[in-house]
Order: C-alpha cells, then sequence, then structure tokens
C-alpha cells in the first residue's frame, strides 16, 4: 500500500473525516482503534467503532480525538462545511 499524501488531503463527509484521522494515526504514529480508545481516556473501543462507521461523534470528545490521532482532519471538514477557510498557523523561526 503506498503512503498517502496527508498533507493535500481533504476529506468530503464527516465520516470520511474521522476515518482519516484514523488512518492517520495508524499509518504515522502506529495506533490501533483500541490504542486511540485508551488514550482518550473514558471511551471504550466497541463505542468507538461505533461512531466511526456511524459518522458521528459526542462534540466534547472531537478535540480529544484528533490529539490523540495526531490530525485535525474533522474540524478542518468542519470549519469548510460551515463556509470558513482554514490556514494552518506557521511555524518557524521569528524574522530577522
Amino acid at each position: 500500500m503506498a503512503a498517502r499524501n496527508w498533507k493535500r488531503f481533504r476529506a468530503s463527509n464527516l465520516r470520511e473525516a474521522m476515518r482519516a484521522c484514523k488512518d492517520f494515526a495508524l499509518e504515522r504514529r502506529n495506533l490501533s482503534v483500541a490504542r486511540i480508545a485508551e488514550l482518550m481516556g473514558d471511551v471504550t473501543e466497541d463505542s468507538l467503532y461505533g461512531w466511526l462507521s456511524k459518522g458521528s461523534m459526542p462534540t466534547r470528545l472531537i478535540p480529544t480525538f484528533e490529539m490523540v490521532c495526531g490530525a485535525h482532519f474533522v474540524s478542518e471538514w468542519l470549519a469548510a462545511s460551515a463556509g470558513r477557510m482554514v490556514i494552518a498557523m506557521p511555524k518557524g523561526s521569528k524574522a530577522n
């Protein structure tokens, strides 16, 4: 399987964004769904699988899910679906 270009990825719906976060965590951080659920705290593996299959998750858990996975595809999709533009904060050295 060829590696995905995650910098260019844009989800077309919420389910795709959630699954992309899970796939990113598996590919880049070597985290299974069970390990993601464990790192999220009070979440079971079964409930996480349910949310991924339905494409819905409690809103209060989205930041935790994205932090554990290391990707922000759900937040980016939510902003884009509301007609907002998302620009990543620059990370670099200070200007001279």
